[in-house]
């Protein structure tokens, strides 16, 4: 039987994790494109199904009216805001605004170290 050269097992360790990324890459490729086809597929289909059961001044009609609940919908935001600043002394308001950029920041911090614990596993793994 002949002796393996020099360094074989790492070289083959080594080669090992690239192709299990690599692997990995070219899965998580495939995912994405099936999901991109189901969607496109879904989005066709509704796509389809509204064209043919609503006429072209129909699609405007709904298009307008889509557009003046939005506006709706941001003025009465618009009022609660201002009816908010007025009912409640700034620093209460201020007050409200930081923490809830503290609980953002919170938010986002935990986020960051649960992806910083997951790659620390998976280089364990490797």
């Amino acid at each position: 039987m002949a002796v393996p050269r020099a360094g074989f097992t790492q070289r083959w360790k080594t080669s090992l994790v690239v192709r299990k990324q690599r692997e990995q890459k070219k899965q998580a490729w495939r995912v994405f494109w099936i999901f991109s086809g189901v969607a496109s597929g879904v989005m066709a289909g509704v796509f389809t199904y509204f064209l043919t059961q609503i006429s072209l001044a129909g699609w405007l009609e709904l298009s307008v009216e889509m557009i003046h609940q939005v506006l709706g919908v941001t003025s009465s935001i618009g009022g609660v805001l201002s009816a908010w600043t007025r009912l409640y002394p700034f620093p209460l308001t201020l007050f409200m605004v930081l923490l809830f950029l503290l609980s953002l920041l919170g938010l986002i911090a935990l986020w960051l170290f649960a992806l910083s614990r997951t790659f620390q596993e998976g280089k364990e793994r490797a």
